[in-house]
């Protein structure tokens, strides 16, 4: 019997792809693309609370990339939906905040 197991970041990996998947053909994927692509600089640059509030204020994509990361990472934080996820990491407690 082999047991595999997977890393977060596989588990994020296959996820992220599905949800590319889905709105890869839409006419919001450049800017969806954009921003997914610069998200990571940008939390690490600024912070999770500044880049997500800065997608979130800009919303170029019609809110996909929120609305994938709050299905993606949401869960960590105990939030099902995007207000829910904004509001929990604005006023999270640094453990919480650093899952």
């Amino acid at each position: 019997m082999i047991l595999v197991t997977t890393t977060r970041n596989q588990e994020y990996a296959v996820r992220i792809y599905e949800q590319v998947q889905k709105i890869k053909d839409s006419d919001k994927a450049q800017a969806y693309g954009r921003y997914a692509h610069k998200l990571p600089i940008m939390i690490f640059t600024e912070g999770l609370v500044n880049a997500v509030s800065f997608i979130n204020e800009k919303r170029l994509d019609g809110g996909l990339l929120l609305k994938d990361i709050t299905e993606l990472i949401g869960k960590e934080f105990k939030a099902d939906s995007v207000d829910a996820f904004l509001k929990v990491i604005r006023e999270a407690d640094i453990e919480t905040y650093m899952i």
